[in-house]
Formats: C-alpha cells, structure tokens, sequence
C-alpha cells in the first residue's frame, strides 16, 4: 500500500528526545517518556526512490526515565542517532524499514550503544525498535511510537532536507 509522503519519517528515529513523564515500569525495567528532537536528511527525499539517511542533528533533550532494575537512572537523551533507508521517496510503503547505530546517555554520565530500527506505519508515522548491543541495560529492547513532519524542503520542490519527530513512551526489558 503506498502513500504519498510530505515529510518523512525518520527513524530517528528512533530515538529522537524524550521528555514527557515516564510511566510506572515494572520491576527489571527501565520507562522513559517520549520527546523530539530533529532530523537532517541525506541526500534529500524526492519522488525518486534512492538510500536515504536520516541523522539525529545533536543530542536529544533528556527524557524523564522511572527505573525498575534498581540502577537509580533519571534520565537519558539520545547522543547520537542514524537510520538508513535502503530505498525511499515521497510515496511510502507501508512497511518499509531502516535502522542504524544510536548513543543513548543515561543520567548518570554512562552511555549504551543501541541498533535502532524504524518501520514506517503512515506517511508520517511509524514504530522505533531499540535494541541496546552494549553498555548500560545492554541485552534489553523496546519500542516506541514516532511521528515526523518536514522542517525544511518540500517533496515535490527539491526536497526535504530536515524534519522534526515525536518519540512516544519506551520501555526496556530483556527479550
């Protein structure tokens, strides 16, 4: 099924921010509240489909995190985030998805290395899957909802160059 698609979605992803409230975990979890955060796009979406990369411009701001495993984390932001799309346009299929290396640092000064994946859902939204390969909570997932809409460009009129995302509530736990 396919869409048109004025503002990509990006996985940054993935992760872009958090900073809304962090629900209740359950034990042996860590919950972070969602937040956004911005995307530079490379090269530029158009109605041509081509790999496209979509890159987290700076650190997130730092999300409200409630921890279940007992570590005392607050907080955590994204320092670093890059999805790449095999093959993407302005007219999305549902379905397709992108991932790349993330950078989570957590509020006490630690960092995890983290695959993130993007499934586009919508035009404009779709699933982040974080999987963290290393450091803090390392061997933990989760998801999280994202929606993106174009800062920068048009699809029809060079392109788009930039978006913001919204990253929705995730929760951490072993697979």
């Amino acid at each position: 099924m396919k869409h048109p698609f004025f503002g990509l979605i990006a996985a940054g992803l993935i992760a872009a921010t958090m900073t809304a409230c962090a629900p209740t975990p359950a034990p042996g979890t860590i919950t972070c509240g969602g937040g956004s955060g911005t995307l530079d796009v490379s090269p530029a979406v158009t109605p041509e489909p081509r790999p496209i990369t979509y890159s987290l411009s700076g650190p997130s701001s730092t999300a409200n995190c409630t921890d279940g495993t007992g570590t005392g984390i607050t907080g955590a932001r994204l320092d670093s985030l890059a999805v790449i799309f095999p093959s993407l346009s302005c007219f999305v299929v549902v379905g397709t998805a992108g991932s790349g290396p993330a950078v989570i640092r957590w509020s006490d000064g630690t960092s995890s290395a983290v695959t993130a994946t993007a499934t586009l859902e919508s035009a404009y939204g779709g699933t982040l899957e974080l999987g963290i390969t290393d450091g803090h909570f390392a061997g933990t997932t989760g998801t999280a909802p994202f929606l993106a809409t174009p800062d920068e460009g048009s699809c029809f009129e060079g392109g788009i160059t930039r978006e913001s995302i919204r990253v929705g509530d995730f929760t951490l736990a072993n697979p």
